[in-house]
């Protein structure tokens, strides 16, 4: 967003009554944690995986629950 459209999102947010800010921030703290939880995500991808015990790089898959989750790695 240009700096131009926040002035103008700010200049509307102060005219909003007591329940529509309310509204507005329930809307904006939801997409917070949902933001947080993708910049966790994506602050991983990259990251060599490794044994979360000792931290050794010779790890194997440890099959699946009964979900499709995958199960922790482990040492070899």
């Amino acid at each position: 967003m240009r700096a131009q459209e926040m002035k103008v999102v700010m200049t509307m947010v102060a005219r909003l009554t007591s329940n529509q800010r309310h509204a507005l921030l329930t809307s904006l703290s939801g997409g917070l944690a949902r933001c947080e939880a993708i910049d966790v995500v994506e602050s991983r991808l990259g990251r060599a995986s490794g044994c979360p015990k000792c931290q050794g790089a010779a790890v194997v898959r440890n099959g699946r629950v009964p979900t499709p989750l995958q199960r922790q790695e482990k040492c070899v």
